[in-house]
């Protein structure tokens, strides 16, 4: 597996522009996010924006950022009302030989409403049943538990039982650590479907780089 390979399997989008936004390299999480413009979007010029209706800095101030600070973390809010994308942008010093350009900047995207965990991590590391581990995930959507009920077709006498069953494998008491626990746990992997190459991809998204010219 290449330094692409391994990051692609990251639940958190991650960027790459030159100074001026151009967007030079993406993994699959990031093109998702972009792809759904809520928050993020990419321009006909293939710079990364915000999205129209966006009410937060422009991108272009938040790439720029202040002199002498080399990182930044931004809240970024979505038109569609859900939870803001929170960004963490780095300055890059040194830029990988296959770049088509001059790397500078790094853009980690976070986005809080998209499904983490997976049942196969969570089954493996802690031994929960399909039902578990559905009301698992649920609960780190942020779900109430009756919402989970509503959602899994189940009464809360029984979702109370599936939760007391996952506190104990997972050695908690409070729903809170719980959540925390499968955050730090499995949070930012994603499922990977079979041998499939890496979604890393040149933007526009061309051929994925050889395992010799990756960092």
């Amino acid at each position: 597996m290449t330094g692409f390979d391994a990051l692609d399997l990251l639940n958190i989008g991650f960027i790459v522009t030159n100074l001026a936004g151009r967007v030079l390299l993406a993994n699959t999480t990031a093109e998702k996010i972009l792809e759904a413009q809520d928050g993020l979007r990419l321009t006909s010029e293939g710079t990364l924006s915000t999205s129209p209706g966006c009410n937060s800095p422009s991108m272009e101030s938040i790439l720029k950022g202040k002199p002498g600070v080399k990182q930044a973390v931004i809240a970024l809010s979505r038109p569609s009302g859900k939870r803001p994308l929170t960004l963490l942008v780095r300055s890059a010093e040194v830029a990988p030989s296959d770049y088509p350009e001059p790397a500078r900047i790094l853009v980690f995207v976070l986005d809080p409403e998209s499904p983490t965990a997976r049942e196969p991590e969570l089954r493996q590391l802690y031994g929960l049943t399909s039902a578990e581990t559905r009301l698992a995930n649920l609960l780190m959507e942020g779900k109430t538990l009756e919402e989970c009920c509503d959602m899994l077709g189940i009464r809360r006498s029984t979702a109370k039982m599936h939760l007391r069953n996952v506190f104990t494998k997972t050695d908690v008491q409070r729903q809170g650590e719980l959540v925390a626990l499968l955050f730090n746990s499995t949070g930012t992997v994603r499922a990977r479907n079979g041998d499939q190459r890496s979604g890393w991809k040149h933007w526009p998204f061309g051929e994925t780089p050889d395992a010799e010219s990756s960092p």
